[in-house]
């Protein structure tokens, strides 16, 4: 015979208070003494009780659930990345609802025929939802956009500010004596990805320097190892080679490695983006730029916190900054 399933009107009538009490002990809201709230957790221990998420979020409106709506995890920086957002999430008492869409034809139909939940907040990163859509298909007011089409709605939205760093590094190339480099991008559909190209290409321009291949890739290790054959048969051959996304500049690095008879960075420098942890392996050392991940992740659980609190609250604009970490690859 199955176990009788432990109530809240068990607790109460163990603990011989009210079921008000017992409720309130455990949503914090409402006035109850500190006496009653040990009172009702103690006795909830020895019965085994536990609250029903689903029944408290009917009464409060809160699911605590986060909507985290990304294309894919091809590219090596999502998975510590998104492993530590929902460290931080859980910490807050979030749980992440990941959703990606890469291969769905109609993003926007799927999810309004697959998300029956209600989320407290979505947070977008994948390129092909906008702010107007991530409103109306998570029924909230204030989406929270890294993927930069926040257009004019009004919405949360994080950004890095690349452009330092990537003048930076062209600066660097041009210093070293780089002047033909060749591009490895990742999905030009993308508008962060058509930013990040832009700056480079244009802070190249200001050095002088001579683009003689420009690639796209799909963020992804074989991508750049299956890509590298082209980039290196430019003519003139490349000095450098850019790839937007560290997972493919290891993947060219390899390829050079165990393919030719090319010496990095003596014969040909390679760069990154996104600084991995295996940007600083011994095997790679490979040059990159890196985004301040910790500055990133607090403010999405920051903004998470306030759009909970105060789903009204004006707009938050936020820009995270980036630096040029330099290693042995140029």
């Amino acid at each position: 015979m199955p176990m009788k399933k432990v109530t809240s009107h068990d607790v109460a009538r163990v603990a011989g208070v009210s079921r008000t009490v017992v409720s309130r002990a455990f949503s914090n809201q409402g006035r109850v003494s500190q006496k009653n709230r040990d009172l009702v957790m103690r006795v909830a221990s020895q019965l085994g009780y536990a609250p029903d998420a689903i029944a408290q979020s009917l009464h409060s409106g809160k699911t605590g659930f986060v909507a985290v709506v990304v294309n894919h995890f091809h590219d090596l920086s999502d998975l510590e990345f998104f492993d530590r957002l929902v460290e931080q999430l859980q910490k807050s008492n979030r749980q992440a609802v990941m959703i990606r869409l890469e291969g769905i034809d109609d993003p926007a139909n799927y999810l309004k025929q697959t998300i029956s939940y209600h989320v407290d907040s979505a947070v977008v990163f994948a390129d092909n939802i906008s702010a107007r859509a991530a409103k109306d298909l998570f029924r909230i007011a204030t989406p929270i956009m890294l993927n930069g089409l926040a257009g004019d709605a009004l919405c949360d939205a994080l950004n890095a500010d690349e452009s330092p760093s990537l003048q930076q590094l062209a600066a660097l190339m041009a210093q070293k004596g780089q002047r033909r480099v060749a591009l490895l991008g990742g999905r030009s559909s993308a508008h962060g990805e058509q930013l990040r190209q832009q700056t480079f290409l244009a802070h190249a321009e200001q050095q002088q320097l001579e683009i003689v291949a420009q690639l796209s890739g799909d963020y992804s290790y074989l991508s750049g190892f299956n890509l590298a054959p082209q980039l290196l048969d430019a003519l003139p051959a490349p000095q450098a080679i850019f790839c937007t996304a560290d997972s493919m500049a290891m993947g060219v690095m390899d390829y050079i490695r165990l393919h030719t008879s090319l010496q990095i960075p003596q014969d040909v420098a390679v760069y990154g983006f996104d600084d991995i942890p295996m940007a600083a392996w011994p095997s790679y050392q490979l040059t990159s730029v890196r985004r301040d991940m910790d500055a990133m992740i607090a403010a999405i659980v920051r903004l998470v916190e306030l759009r909970s609190g105060s789903p009204q609250a004006a707009p938050q604009q936020v820009t995270i900054p980036t630096e040029l970490v330099v290693r042995a690859s140029c």
